[in-house]
Formats: C-alpha cells, structure tokens, sequence
C-alpha cells in the first residue's frame, strides 16, 4: 500500500519540476521575442535602470529636469532608443544598428519607487541585448516566486481553479509585463 503512495508522490514532483523548467523556458523564449527597446516605454525604463545608481558613474548625462522625470543622454543605450521598431510590427530589428550618437530619453526622478531600477542595475553591462535579457529573466523569476508563494498558501483543493484564472488571464499581457523591463509587471 505504501509503494504505491510514494509512486504517486514521486510522480507529482517530477510533473512539479517538468512545470518550472516548461514554465522557465516559457520566459525565456518571450524575454527574446522581442528586441531591446521594441516596447513604446523602453527608454523611459532602460534609462530608469542605467541611470538607477548615479548619473556620473554610469555615463548618463543630464539635461532637462521635470518633476517625476529627467532628460538623459546614456550611450550604452543608443541602439535600443532608436525607436525604428516600436509600434511598427512590421519592421526588422536590424534598424537599431543605423542608429547614429545617444538618442535623449527620460528617466525616473520618483514617478516609480526606486528600488526597481535598482535591482536590475544590478544586470545592466556594456552588453545591451545580453543584459535586457537578463533582467528580463530576473523580472520573470521573481514574478514567477510569488505567483508559486501564492498558490503554496492557498487550500490545495482551491490550487488548480486560481491556476487555471491566473493563466486565462495572464495571456498575453501578464506574460509580456512578466517578462519586461517594466515595473508594472
């Protein structure tokens, strides 16, 4: 009777572990779906995040300074403001590499908690497309942690129905927020 229990238990955790790396692999493939600076409010996070430790120390150059947001200038970054490719499906990403000198954009000054642009700094080096994914991967691990904190708490036998609510919703703009450099996710 007992074998038989511990079969159906070691079942359950290999479906367990099947699900994270199916569902790790998911914000894998969406964190490369798309290409840096794709989204219409890109700049304003990558400069947020570049920006987050210092304006000085990280090469971003300010100008313009408005209540929630300041006007910088930040190299690493020229490519993904190039803005060829937002809002135009139809376009190739290719566009960026003729971009030409750091494209102004805004950063946060307090319109967003700080602490956000903080964390992902932690990811962002001289690699631009290496290091949106990675903080894209990061936004989607932590997401990922609290949504498996959430369903830990919650009755087993109410699990599988806020499950099955949460992915009904979630696609496609949980998914993409999931998995963004947006702190809105």
């Amino acid at each position: 009777f007992n074998v038989g229990r511990n079969a159906g238990v070691r079942r359950g955790r290999i479906m367990a572990v099947v699900v994270a790396v199916a569902w790790l692999a998911l914000g894998l493939a969406w964190s490369l779906a798309s290409p840096p600076g794709s989204s219409p409010d890109d700049d304003f996070h990558l400069g947020s995040i570049w920006c987050a430790w210092g304006r000085e120390s990280t090469g971003c150059v300010e100008g313009a300074i408005g209540e929630t947001r300041v006007e910088v200038q930040v190299p690493a970054l020229q490519q993904a403001f190039s803005n060829c490719v937002a809002l135009k499906p139809e376009a190739s990403a290719a566009c960026q590499f003729a971009a030409e000198g750091p494209a102004p954009t805004t950063a946060n000054t307090g319109l967003y908690p700080p602490g956000y642009y903080s964390f992902l700094r932690l990811f962002a080096t001289d690699n631009l497309a290496g290091s949106i994914v990675a903080m894209r991967m990061a936004i989607w691990i932590v997401c990922s942690a609290l949504w498996a904190g959430l369903l830990l708490v919650i009755p087993r036998t109410s699990r599988h129905r806020v499950l099955l609510a949460v992915l009904a919703a979630f696609v496609p703009l949980g998914l993409f927020l999931s998995a963004s450099t947006n702190p809105s996710g």
